[in-house]
């Protein structure tokens, strides 16, 4: 081998050094540490590897944005295929919405398989965020809507504010994960928040997973 040949075998193979540190820099994934979430007794579908939490208020207009746009792929994608289990905290912080979030934690707690049933109903229907529409009576006639909810025991949780305690519960867990800074929906994913919360950066958070 001449040393001309040499000389253009060892350029090549720096071109080709310098390319794969050029990408590798591109893609790289910089992500803050992990949060410790505790998700015991929180509403649960799906088995598998990773584990997304998403906090959501059920006033929130932006989380019934998320429901309709990002929701949808995240279950086709990890939920179905078995490679995530997924947890929702509900939240109650906005003006009002306590009564919203105690509706669906009374589902959950009687029929924990209509949870997301109910919570994908109340967001297709959900009013404007500034309303105060969280009433008994609205609640009422979404929890209708849900073949298979006891209509009288969730009357009953709705009038006697059962799982107030809950929501205050959740507010304080997610006041550990956040901080002072407390917004919904915030996304999850083995601990890793999704910032911007976006498809893309769910696919590049997934990732770094495996």
């Amino acid at each position: 081998m001449n040393k001309t040949l040499v000389s253009i075998t060892l350029s090549i193979l720096v071109v080709l050094l310098v390319g794969a540190l050029i990408f590798n820099k591109v893609h790289r994934v910089d992500l803050p540490s992990a949060k410790q979430i505790n998700i015991d007794g929180q509403p649960t579908i799906g088995e598998g590897k990773m584990t997304i939490v998403a906090f959501e208020d059920m006033k929130c207009s932006n989380c019934k944005r998320y429901n309709a746009e990002i929701d949808p792929y995240i279950q086709s994608h990890y939920i179905e295929t078995g490679k995530a289990r997924y947890v929702m905290i509900p939240l109650a912080f906005i003006n009002n919405s306590i009564p919203a979030g105690n509706a669906a934690l009374c589902v959950y707690h009687q029929k924990p398989a209509l949870f997301f049933s109910y919570v994908d109903y109340s967001y297709q229907h959900q009013p404007n965020e500034a309303l105060d529409w969280a009433t008994p009576e609205l609640l009422t006639q979404y929890a209708q809507q849900i073949p298979g909810i006891d209509m009288q025991a969730f009357t009953s949780c709705v009038k006697n504010h059962t799982y107030y305690t809950q929501l205050q519960q959740n507010l304080g867990l997610a006041g550990k994960v956040m901080g002072d800074t407390i917004q919904t929906p915030m996304l999850y994913i083995n601990g890793y928040a999704i910032n911007p919360l976006s498809i893309e950066q769910i696919e590049k958070v997934v990732s770094t997973q495996k």
